[in-house]
This record gives structure tokens, sequence and C-alpha cells, in this order.
């Protein structure tokens, strides 16, 4: 199943496409602050208000397991706000970055200190609300730290969020992430990069291969949301259109994902 991501402010152009398509939405309102008004999220979205998935939480100057108290405190009033507008607006999915430091070594007292801080708020946070909570990868040069999250974890809904160009741009391949984090994956945000940066281009627009079959053959399980990271409609259709052509192409292997 493939997905829209957008703001408030601009789904309304999405509405043709979304009229067409069983597009499910990610909301990006609270990303970038929690200044927003619930009432006029729930205005915006009424028209498709069946289609909300998921809410992207805050993920500027935000680390929910800082080792500084206070960092800590604000991150988690942030996204607990962030939480109270997924309940209001009846989503039931959650995409956060842990925003742990992402050269530590995997082995360090450290590394282990933050992967349990942040494991264990989130287990609080999922038991009351009973979200079901995706964990993004962002500038991990490797998927060292989503696998050592992911192994320590005992929440079936915590699961991983696979960014696709953020894959790219580290220091492994694309399909290395997929197949070692592959049974956590519910959740993967599609965009193509030339390499170098994050710039949200439509698929088949830059550098990733988008043919192969580990990431194809994941895109096809029933229980993954692939949702299009684009700037607008016409961007969003460009990355399905070249996603459907390949996929119309694409004999699934006997791949274990």
């Amino acid at each position: 199943m493939y997905g829209i991501q957008t703001v408030a402010s601009q789904v309304s152009s999405y509405l043709p496409v979304l009229e067409d398509r069983s597009l499910a939405i990610e909301i990006m309102d609270f990303g970038k602050g929690v200044n927003c008004s619930i009432s006029e999220l729930k205005v915006a979205y009424a028209p498709v208000k069946d289609r909300l998935y998921a809410m992207h939480a805050p993920f500027l100057d935000q680390c929910l397991c800082s080792l500084d108290a206070a960092i800590r405190e604000y991150s988690r009033k942030n996204f607990e706000a962030a939480l109270n507008g997924a309940i209001e607006l009846s989503i039931s999915n959650i995409v956060l970055h842990h925003n742990i430091f992402p050269t530590l070594l995997p082995q360090s007292s450290l590394f282990i200190e933050l992967l349990d801080c942040l494991l264990d708020y989130l287990y609080m946070i999922q038991q009351r609300t009973r979200l079901t909570i995706f964990i993004e990868n962002v500038l991990d040069p490797t998927p060292d730290i989503l696998q050592g999250l992911m192994l320590r974890n005992e929440n079936q809904q915590i699961k991983v969020c696979l960014d696709v160009a953020h894959s790219a741009l580290s220091k492994v391949g694309v399909c290395q992430w997929v197949e070692r984090l592959a049974p956590w994956i519910g959740h993967v945000h599609l965009a193509d990069t030339q390499g170098v940066f994050d710039e949200h281009l439509p698929c088949g627009f830059g550098c990733i291969d988008w043919s192969s079959s580990v990431l194809m053959d994941l895109l096809a399980k029933d229980r993954v949301v692939g949702v299009f990271e684009t700037a607008n409609v016409e961007d969003t259709l460009r990355s399905l259109n070249h996603l459907e052509k390949i996929d119309r192409n694409h004999e699934p292997k006997n791949i274990r994902i």
C-alpha cells in the first residue's frame, strides 16, 4: 500500500489523487513544532479523515533519550503534545526520529544506555496510548542503531520506519538496510536523492535503484505502507507511476524479508 505525506494547508491539492487512488496519509503538521490547532486540522482533513494513517512527530531539536534532563523533558513534552493530536484525529501510527548520536560505537556502554532510555520511555508511551510507533533512520551511517533497538525491543507495536533516501546516503547500500531490518519494517518513506543531500526527489529522478528485488519485495508486503515524501502532487504522481511501472514487470524473488 502507498501513501502521501502532506500538511493541512496542502491537503486540498491532493484531493483529486486521493479520489482516484487508495492512498494513506501521513501528516507532517507537527513535524517542525507543536503550534497546531487541532480544531483547524480536523476541518482541513475532514474530507479525507478515513485516510489518516500516520503522524510524523516533531523532529527538529528533539531528543527523547538525551542525557540532559532539560532537553529530554522538552522533547518529551513536544512529543506527547503531538501524540495527543494524533489521538484527537483518530490516527493510530506515529513516526519519530530517535536522534541518537549516529557514530557511537554499537558496543559502547553509552550506546546501550541510550537505547534502553529510549525504549523504556516508548514502552510507557505505547502502553498508555496504544499507538503503533515507527522509529526512523535519519543520519545513521549503518543499520546498527535501529537493529540494536529492535533486538532489545519487547513490544511488537514499536517498529521501524525505513527512509529509503536516508539509507542511500548512509555508508551501506539500501539493500543491506532492508535485509537487516526487514522483520521490523512496517512503514517506508519513499523519495529519491542524487547521493549528497536529502532532496526529496521523485522516485526515479535520483541515484536509487528502485528496481531492486529486495526493495520491491518489501513494498509488496501487506504489512508495509510506503509513503511518498515529495514536495507536491506532481512529484507524488511521478513517484507512484515509476514504482507501479517497475511493479508490473517485477517478479518476486525467494528472499527472506
